[in-house]
């Protein structure tokens, strides 16, 4: 976190937006999941410092609601892109493997503060603090 700190320090003029957004939602990523921590490389999830196991479904669809943090993200899609084709009818897949991983991943599962859902539109990965909202 070092690094993000120097940087912090001496501001962003004259470097690439794109690079910008990048980083605050990073940093951002980094205050808030103290709590939780993902590294996808390793394929680890810890939780308060602790392993946390997931199925193979499990780690797929926290990354890809990561890689998509701050987007609400429609059920047909996640469905799609987590399971795939042939699987269009069965949309409760995603209902049922999010209250797994709030199980998980939560403190308090029926007050999310990272898998939030947005009634009627999907599932959102919550980069800021609940509580601020």
């Amino acid at each position: 976190m070092g690094e993000f700190l120097a940087v912090h320090d001496f501001g962003f003029q004259g470097v690439d937006p794109i690079f910008v957004m990048h980083f605050l939602t990073i940093q951002r990523w980094v205050e808030y999941a103290r709590q939780l921590h993902f590294a996808m490389a390793a394929q680890e999830v810890l939780v308060g410092g602790k392993h946390v196991p997931l199925t193979t479904i499990e780690y797929n669809l926290l990354a890809y609601l990561l890689k998509k943090a701050g987007e609400i993200c429609p059920k047909d899609q996640i469905l799609k892109q987590i399971w795939g084709t042939g699987y269009e009818t069965c949309l409760h897949y995603v209902h049922l493997y999010i209250g797994r991983l709030r199980r998980k991943i939560e403190r308090a599962p029926s007050r999310p503060e990272y898998l939030i859902s947005v009634y009627g539109k999907g599932y959102c990965f919550q980069l800021s603090d609940a509580s601020a909202q």
